[in-house]
């Protein structure tokens, strides 16, 4: 009777386990679910951070939204990695990346990358 029953029981706990998809509880790159409410919280906390302000008194447009982004910190004599939302804003002279800390709501990071224009060569 007991050797009948390891079989049913290794299979119903094998069961168990499957059935829920993963037993992974880390994060996973295949796993990904993405709220369109933050990504409207990251870009109103984007707009209106004073730090961005000056960036947009030029035509914008919203380039990109990422999710998904790490952004590295100096925090109390300590290098930390933090994941982030970064939401680039393009303008006329630069490429805005500013990163957002949405559960915090908060702006960690602003850094504009400026625009290298290549001058077209005059004609003969």
């Amino acid at each position: 009777m007991k050797r009948q029953s390891f079989p049913l029981l290794f299979c119903l706990v094998l069961f168990i386990i499957i059935i829920p998809g993963c037993t992974d509880t880390r994060e996973s790159d295949s796993c990904f679910c993405n709220c369109p409410d933050d990504n409207a919280t990251a870009i109103g906390l984007a707009l209106t951070n004073s730090s961005v302000l000056p960036y947009l008194g030029s035509p914008y447009t919203i380039a990109g939204i990422n999710p998904r982004a790490e952004t590295t910190l100096l925090k109390n004599g300590n290098y930390v990695t933090i994941k982030t939302t970064d939401v680039t804003i393009d303008t006329i002279n630069d490429t805005v990346h500013v990163h957002v800390d949405i559960p915090n709501c908060t702006v960690v990071s602003v850094w504009a990358q400026p625009k290298r224009f290549i001058p077209v060569p005059a004609s003969r």
